[in-house]
């Protein structure tokens, strides 16, 4: 197994486009969206109510950043194109992004600072379970922790930028074919077989046992203490 460059299809490269499906999971009946104007959203059914004037949709594109805010206060700001649409009287929001900036967020916002090595590597892993997801699935993907975490602009930092570049369209493959990647933010010492945790097969090419460097992390460690 190695990082290859990406022969699988070749209409698919860190210069293609994602969409991704922004604050997954989230119950979404208003927004403000803004990007050199300002526009308050709300879901009227199926449709929107934009500063007050029902449309179909919403679709802010152009160079920069375009800032969500909702209603809880949570602000993030993203590259790209952004498209809202109402649905059965929730907002549904798209944002159209580059790959390779994607996956500078991802990075970031699933590894933080850490050396530039580290950082590649998770390109790597982030951009292949990208490719594979969207070659078998076709669709949109989540922008949460259950596919990959991200933040648009937000986590960027040089490093994580870099990392995208240097590592430009190369996937881990297996006998011909992309693997299927895993990643977690802590094992808690042991990495347990695909089987044990899914009852899927275990793949060949990822190791199982007993991790150093995870039970080396005291930050998964915690305690509490209860009085009564």
């Amino acid at each position: 197994m190695g990082a290859a460059p990406l022969l699988l299809s070749l209409w698919l490269s860190d210069s293609s486009w994602v969409k991704v499906v922004l604050f997954e999971g989230r119950i979404l009946k208003s927004l403000t969206l803004e990007y050199r104007d300002s526009w308050r959203v709300q879901a009227r059914g199926d449709s929107l109510l934009v500063n007050g004037e029902l449309k179909d949709e919403l679709v802010v594109w152009g160079s920069g950043g375009k800032r969500i805010t909702l209603p809880d206060g949570t602000r993030r700001t993203y590259p790209g194109k952004i498209i809202v649409r109402a649905e059965k009287g929730r907002l549904r929001v798209l944002n159209v992004v580059s790959i390779a900036d994607y996956l500078a967020s991802v990075v970031a916002a699933e590894m933080g600072q850490a050396p530039i090595e580290a950082l590649k590597a998770q390109a790597v892993l982030s951009r292949t379970l990208l490719f594979k997801t969207l070659l078998e699935k076709g669709r949109a993907i989540s922008d949460h922790e259950n596919f990959q975490v991200y933040r648009g602009l937000g986590p960027l930092f040089p490093e994580a930028a870099e990392a995208v570049r240097s590592t430009a369209n190369l996937v881990l493959a297996y006998k011909g074919k992309l693997v299927q990647v895993y990643f977690h933010a802590a094992c808690g010492g042991v990495l347990a077989s695909a089987r044990d945790v899914w009852g899927t097969k275990h793949p060949p090419y990822i190791r199982t046992g007993v991790d150093s460097v995870c039970l080396g992390d005291t930050a998964q460690f915690w305690e509490k203490r209860i009085r009564w």
